[in-house]
């Protein structure tokens, strides 16, 4: 299996058992270690090698912690400026002359479905494609009717506005497609935990030496590095987990897109 699908295709519930896990037993080891070692003058010396290393783990955690919460906002700002620009484009495609302008609207409404289904799609590459499918087949739709605004329409402006518009509808499909790709690199995650079971193995190593540990301090430290490392691994999941960007802006665009069809058609 892929690593990247191994920790963000996975349910999140058994990839942190399993780091917790995998951290408990280090540092328990560690401990054993150190309670087989008969060199007591290494306790300073294991000790600052502690400090040190969870000094690297707590700096990997922050920076690691920061890329993944940056490309959440990043996902989260991109639904919010595609709805806005859609939103621009329908009603710059108002000051069209008909059939053009129904054509066009028409167009957009549906484009706005398709981008919702994109997010909708969540990690199911077939439903993913479809949708990426519709969204680009539906870009060549608007694409030819924008060409024909440019043939027909007399007025500069009114067509540059329109063309602008769409523009930026087309750019933003790639940019969001792009985000949703854009994970921390498991690569990354399997080194954090390494470094982590590494931490508390020497935690373990640590008080062995010492002669005496608390089972609740080691179980606390180990279950919030869990903690911080499923957050990283769930903010790195937009469509599912329980920290989604959500798409309540399209979802509020394609209300009223539908809305002012219905009232148009009406008239």
């Amino acid at each position: 299996m892929e690593l990247g699908r191994l920790f963000y295709g996975s349910n999140l519930w058994v990839i942190a058992g399993c780091v917790l896990g995998v951290l408990l037993l280090a540092a328990e080891a560690g401990w054993r270690f150190g309670r087989r070692s008969e060199d007591e003058k290494l306790h300073g010396h294991v000790a600052g090698i502690t400090a040190a290393t969870l000094g690297l783990l707590g700096l990997l955690l922050a920076f690691t912690f920061s890329m993944s919460s940056a490309r959440y906002d990043h996902r989260k700002q991109l639904i919010l400026n595609e709805a806005n620009a859609i939103g621009t484009a329908w009603l710059r495609a108002g000051l069209l002359n008909e059939p053009l302008r129904g054509g066009l609207q028409k167009t957009l409404s549906e484009y706005a479905g398709s981008r919702i289904a994109l997010y909708d799609a969540g990690l199911d590459a077939l439903r993913f494609t479809a949708a990426v499918e519709r969204s680009e087949a539906l870009q060549r739709l608007m694409w030819g009717l924008v060409a024909r605004v440019a043939r027909e329409d007399a007025r500069p402006g009114v067509v540059f506005g329109v063309m602008e518009a769409m523009n930026e509808v087309f750019d933003l499909h790639e940019a969001r497609v792009a985000a949703l790709e854009n994970y921390v690199p498991a690569g990354l995650i399997l080194m954090l935990i390494t470094v982590a079971a590494l931490s508390l193995s020497l935690v373990g190593w640590t008080a062995g030496l010492a002669g005496r540990r608390s089972h609740a301090a080691t179980v606390l430290f180990a279950v919030l590095v869990t903690v911080v490392l499923g957050v990283i691994m769930d903010l790195n999941r937009p469509q599912r987990g329980l920290m989604r960007t959500g798409q309540n802006s399209m979802l509020r665009l394609q209300k009223s897109l539908n809305g002012e069809a219905s009232a148009t058609a009406h008239r």
